[in-house]
């Protein structure tokens, strides 16, 4: 068994080695002439000449054919052809029937349909069917240009690889890139090194991605960029479809718009050009830069989008929202920030902290002026609390209330209706009673985030305790529910969310 598998081996090595090379053949020429001193493998052709090889034919002014060699050069209105739609044009050509390797030089074109491939150096592998070029080519394919300093074809996969400061030029957008694959059928580009892609009104950067010509939709990787004249989005991965405007972006996404200075962070968004729109996800972040500070929202989803007539931008967070910023912090289940009037609308139990004071109502509304909070609306079983000691607590309610701060401080708080207060009286470091007061609509009065004056209005009805007189059942009002384990001390407790 072993001798005959060798025997096979042998035979069936013996006939592919064996196998003819096809010789080149000359179809017709106006004159054909053998000289002497060259010898009779040697023929000279001029005029309407045409040779074939395969399935390959080339048509010229003159040649020199070589039948011992297998090889020709050709001169003047070169024309090669593969196929019915390959051709192959240029001032001359070297071509060796042995390796099917065409060497075309001067003025090269290369068509197929509707592409055209311009350069001066052009070798042509039949074999593989593959068209390479290395001192610069031109492609030109529909309304794309493409420019590059190395270039390589397969015809027969219709695929375009591009290496050397790669432009393509297209009506509304360039693209250069240091390497690039196209597919001229698909009009597929991928690319692999730094891209850019300049349009009229955006730039995108990245170091691996494609772009589909034909339905312009793009995906774009590593270190990926996209910047308009007012916002910037980086990630991961950019996907997007300049036809619909819409844009997703994946993993360490952040969104600046440089007009109003926030910043959107997060792992997963959506973006709509027109109307403009975004949301994010996955630990997404709401940041605003102020002169004052930095205000850093988190929400499950966060939602920046404009009204009807786009001159108002509203940011809309749903779910475990988190707020945090110096002077101020706050937790509740959703929220409202309009730009318009710098108001921000909090939803679902809110708490806002400010200072020593804990602030919560059914709603809590903020009005915002010059970066600062400028007064707290509270509506519905609104309660503000602070702390004494480590038992005793401070505490106004009432229905509604309004807080009143200046440079971000407490410094009055109006209560209407059905308000009552406990607070805690002080001779220095002791506590020496408790002051009980109901009253429809009173005014508190805070310094250094504690009380110290309440005014009173329309039949108040108040009664002082010394301490010793103080019961645990008298010292807090109903619905005192002191939070202080939610409230973010940094800006990445806003990530944290307890029960």
């Amino acid at each position: 068994m072993k001798k005959l598998l060798v025997l096979l081996f042998f035979f069936s090595s013996f006939s592919l080695f064996s196998q003819k090379v096809k010789q080149i053949e000359l179809v017709r020429s106006n004159t054909l002439e053998v000289r002497e001193k060259y010898g009779h493998d040697i023929k000279f052709m001029i005029g309407d000449v045409v040779f074939q090889h395969d399935s390959a034919f080339m048509y010229c002014d003159s040649a020199k054919l070589n039948t011992k060699l297998n090889n020709l050069f050709a001169y003047g209105k070169i024309h090669f052809s593969r196929g019915d739609t390959l051709h192959l044009y240029g001032d001359s050509v070297k071509y060796d029937g042995n390796t099917k390797l065409a060497q075309i030089r001067g003025n090269v074109l290369l068509t197929r349909d509707s592409l055209r491939l311009n350069t001066d150096s052009l070798d042509f592998d039949l074999n593989q069917d593959l068209a390479y070029y290395r001192g610069g080519g031109r492609t030109v394919n529909g309304v794309d240009t493409l420019e590059s300093e190395i270039g390589r074809y397969y015809s027969r996969d219709e695929l375009f690889f591009f290496k050397g400061d790669v432009v393509v030029k297209n009506p509304e957008y360039t693209i250069t890139s240091d390497t690039l694959k196209h597919n001229t059928k698909s009009r597929l580009s991928s690319f692999y090194g730094p891209t850019e892609i300049l349009g009229d009104s955006n730039y995108i950067y990245c170091e691996n991605g494609w772009y589909n010509h034909e339905k312009n939709i793009a995906q774009f990787n590593k270190n990926a960029f996209l910047k308009n004249n007012k916002q910037q989005l980086s990630g991961d991965s950019l996907y997007y479809d300049r036809n619909l405007g819409v844009g997703r972006a994946f993993k360490n996404i952040v969104l600046k718009d440089t007009v109003e200075n926030v910043i959107f962070r997060g792992n997963y968004a959506r973006y709509f050009e027109s109307p403009e729109f975004a949301e994010i996800s996955g630990r997404a972040e709401f940041s605003q830069i102020s002169e004052q500070d930095t205000l850093f929202l988190h929400a499950d989803t966060l939602k920046s989008e404009y009204n009807a007539g786009g001159d108002a931008r509203f940011i809309k967070a749903f779910y475990h929202t988190k707020m945090f910023r110096k002077d101020f912090q706050a937790k509740c289940d959703s929220l409202v920030y309009s730009f318009q009037d710098s108001v921000i609308q909090m939803f679902s139990k809110p708490v806002l902290w400010a200072e020593k004071s804990q602030l919560s109502a059914k709603q809590i509304e903020m009005f915002i002026q010059n970066g600062e909070i400028s007064r707290i609306e509270m509506q519905e079983t609104a309660f503000i609390v602070s702390k004494e000691d480590s038992l005793h607590f401070n505490q106004v309610k009432g229905k509604n209330m309004v807080a009143h701060l200046r440079e971000n401080k407490l410094y009055q708080i109006d209560v209407n209706s059905n308000g009552e207060t406990l607070y805690y009286m002080r001779d220095e470091a002791e506590l020496i009673g408790l002051n009980e007061t109901k009253c429809d609509h009173m005014k508190i009065y805070m310094q250094d985030g504690e009380v110290f004056r309440i005014a009173f209005f329309v039949k108040p009805i108040g009664t002082i305790y010394p301490m010793q007189q103080v019961k645990p059942a008298s010292m807090n009002l109903k619905g005192l529910n002191w939070q202080e384990k939610h409230r973010p001390k940094t800006r990445a407790d806003i990530f944290r969310w307890e029960k």
